[in-house]
Order: C-alpha cells, then sequence, then structure tokens
C-alpha cells in the first residue's frame, strides 16, 4: 500500500503475507450453450467452458443432459470428467432420428462438488441426405449470354429434406464436352429459380439441378 497526501505518495509497505481463500463448487453455470452438425447418427452440443475465474476450484469438468424435445421426458446424462475443462461433446444417438429438436443443458463440476445446472436450450441432431429432387424443371433465355432455371419448390419437410434447405446447385455444360468438364453454380437461395450466366450464344446446353445428392436432369439450347 502506499500513502498519499498534498505531496504526494509516500513509499509502499512490505508485501503482506500471501492469503488463499478455500476452494469451492462452482457458482456458475456454462454459457452459450448450442451445437448441430456433425454426420448422421450425432448430437453435438458445444458450450463456453467457465473462465478460471469462475471454477472455484481444481479439477473442473462438465455432465450434459439430453432429451428428444417433445418426446421423452427423462434427461439422459453423461459426465465427462476424463476430459476435464472442454467446451464440447458428441452424443451418439438413433440414425432415424436425424435433424431433430433436443432440449440440452450442462452443469460445471470440481473437486469440491457440483455447480448449478445451466438453462435448457435447443440443438438440432445431424442433417441427413435429402430424399427429394427439383422437379417440372423448366428453362428459357434470358438474353444471349444467360439463361432463368426455373423448378417446382421442394417440399421443405423434415421427412424429405432431412436438414435445413440452404441453396440449390447448378450444373451445365456444353454438347460438344464431356460432363466431367462441367460448370458448376451455386444458388445459395430456397427460391425455386436461378439466372445462369456467362454462356456462349447458339450454343446447346445440357443441365442438372440438384438438391445435395437429388438431381434431375435436362437440356437446352441457346438460340438468340
Amino acid at each position: 500500500m502506499l500513502a498519499f497526501n498534498e505531496f504526494g505518495y509516500g513509499p509502499p509497505s512490505l508485501p503482506s503475507p500471501r492469503y488463499s481463500t478455500p476452494s469451492d463448487k462452482p457458482a456458475k453455470a456454462p454459457s452459450n450453450i448450442s451445437g448441430g452438425g456433425g454426420k448422421i447418427g450425432d448430437l453435438t452440443i458445444t458450450w463456453d467452458p467457465l473462465n478460471p475465474s469462475d471454477q472455484n476450484g481444481p479439477e473442473v469438468y462438465y455432465k450434459i443432459f439430453w432429451r428428444r424435445k417433445g418426446y421423452e421426458k427423462e434427461f439422459q446424462s453423461l459426465s465427462l470428467k476424463e476430459y476435464g475443462n472442454i467446451g464440447s461433446s458428441v452424443v451418439p444417438i438413433p440414425q432415424q432420428y436425424y435433424y431433430t429438436e433436443y432440449e440440452v443443458k450442462i452443469q460445471a463440476i470440481n473437486a469440491m462438488g457440483e455447480g448449478p445446472v445451466s438453462n435448457i436450450e435447443t440443438v438440432y441432431s445431424a442433417e441427413d441426405m435429402p430424399q427429394v429432387a427439383p422437379q417440372l424443371v423448366y428453362s428459357m433465355s434470358y438474353n444471349s449470354t444467360s439463361l432463368n432455371v426455373t423448378w417446382q419448390p421442394i417440399e421443405q419437410t423434415r421427412e424429405r429434406v432431412r436438414g435445413k434447405l440452404i441453396g440449390h446447385r447448378i450444373k451445365y455444360w456444353q454438347k460438344t464436352i464431356s460432363e466431367e468438364d462441367a460448370t458448376y453454380y451455386l444458388s445459395r437461395t430456397t427460391r425455386p429459380w436461378s439466372l445462369v450466366v456467362g454462356l456462349q450464344p447458339d450454343t446447346y446446353y445440357y443441365v442438372k439441378v440438384k438438391l445435395k445428392k437429388k438431381v434431375l436432369y435436362l437440356h437446352f439450347y441457346m438460340n438468340y
């Protein structure tokens, strides 16, 4: 410590003896709980690990809880003691529960005991491959070097899309080249149409419109 008056600071005192407060169990629950992604059969759960100032003692680790939202009353749980102060875990679930809502919560534990359990958050399990393809694809010239491609909107149900629809991929190539040399265009919208530009005038093209794995094939002729 330093003494101070109108003329300034005096010399510092000698250091005090070192004191340490006793350990205690965690007083805070993990925050920013989220997750999702991975391969089919995965329930990925993430959270922000406790800061050192919030751990309150040594050997901090976590316990995770999960249940299928709307179907299960009791939580399943798993201790992650062997992994220490981590911020994620992957739980195996039945593959038929792809892209399904799960309620999850996290608890921090240290050598002194269990901390509070976090609020319940909703996390989706991993997605599966779509079971639908774009249908009724139609194309018409927009100008001499571009084409407007349209298709019937995808029925966006869990059973058919098996995830979140984020866009469509259009594959196109000239008749005079092989499909292996095709060009791809990714439309990052859910709208059922896209404009393909940079084409050659008066040229015969093949096109595939793709929703992940499912494909619809057609051809068109640029004659403008």
